[in-house]
């Protein structure tokens, strides 16, 4: 179940762009990345507990996985580096308060 983390998440998203306001004041950004499944050890992880769960092999649950993802494929950890890295330069001294998400278009909507 994912409720619990969602849960929070939205929590830390809500509380980010509240404090994004207070600060801003002070030439603080505050911003949040959220990224989709991302190619990690973590993702191998959960593809295991969650094709046991299904009864389903590791291999079926990643091609379920991927072909649920928009543009066909995990993040590549490097893609969050490089929106961080964006967001903490001047190029970006404009955005505060924003979620950028980086899930291949995955997310359905709010």
């Amino acid at each position: 179940m994912f409720l619990p983390g969602g849960t929070t998440n939205a929590a830390l998203l809500n509380f980010s762009k509240g404090f994004s306001k207070e600060l801003a004041k002070y030439g603080i950004r505050i911003n949040s990345v959220s990224p989709g499944l991302t190619a990690t050890e973590r993702a191998e992880v959960l593809a295991l507990q969650q094709a046991e769960a299904k009864g389903i092999s590791v291999e079926q649950y990643k091609a379920e996985s991927t072909a649920a993802i928009p543009l066909g494929g995990l993040v590549d950890p490097q893609e969050i580096a490089d929106i961080v890295l964006f967001l903490a330069s001047d190029r970006a001294k404009s955005i505060t308060g924003a979620e950028i998400l980086v899930d291949g278009g995955q997310q359905p909507g709010v």
